[in-house]
């Protein structure tokens, strides 16, 4: 039986070898092990918004392929993820927030650290004008007591979120979702 080929000339065991040799310094750490009910990926001039557990099973769908995603200034992959068309994603909200003030801000060669705390202003931003989507539990007041005091719904909610810098998302029209990483400048 004849070995199968890829077109570069490596066999698929060959390649599957590369390939975990390649991101062998990477741990699994992203979307699946987060405990964020809420993503907000934070792009140019655009925020999208959406349900973490919608991306589950796009990833577990085979549809998406794994892609490396580099750190400047060191010559090995810092991230392994999938780039997902943004319009895929169920329930996805996208905001557009063209009046902040810190978009002139960004850097491209700012670090991982940096452009993570940047997309968090503008998401705490968004928040505090009453303008970032989130999905609630609500139901109206069945207690005669609570009703006459002026309450006529009452709102359960408990969520965390996950900020992300995926600054050329908009125009690529992919998000990155991340399922491992290295940190290999030990930033937060």
């Amino acid at each position: 039986m004849q070995e199968e080929k890829l077109r570069d000339g490596m066999s698929l065991e060959m390649k599957s070898k590369t390939m975990e040799e390649e991101f062998s310094h990477l741990y699994q750490y992203g979307i699946e092990e987060e405990e964020s009910d809420i993503r907000a990926h934070v792009t140019d001039r655009h925020i999208l918004v959406f349900k973490t557990d919608v991306v589950y099973d796009l990833i577990n769908s085979g549809k998406y392929k794994q892609r490396p995603a580099y750190q400047q200034n060191y010559d090995k992959p810092t991230a392994l993820g999938y780039l997902i068309p943004y319009k895929d994603i169920p329930d996805i909200r996208m905001l557009k927030f063209y009046s902040w003030n810190e978009w002139s801000l960004f850097d491209k060669s700012w670090t991982t650290a940096e452009k993570g705390k940047w997309a968090i202003r503008c998401v705490v931003e968004l928040l505090r004008i009453g303008h970032f989507p989130i999905w609630i539990e609500a139901e109206q007041t069945t207690d005669t007591n609570i009703d006459i005091r002026g309450t006529d719904i009452l709102i359960y909610m408990n969520h965390k979120i996950q900020v992300k810098c995926d600054y050329p998302a908009i125009s690529t029209g992919n998000l990155y979702i991340q399922t491992h990483e290295s940190n290999p400048f030990k930033l937060h």
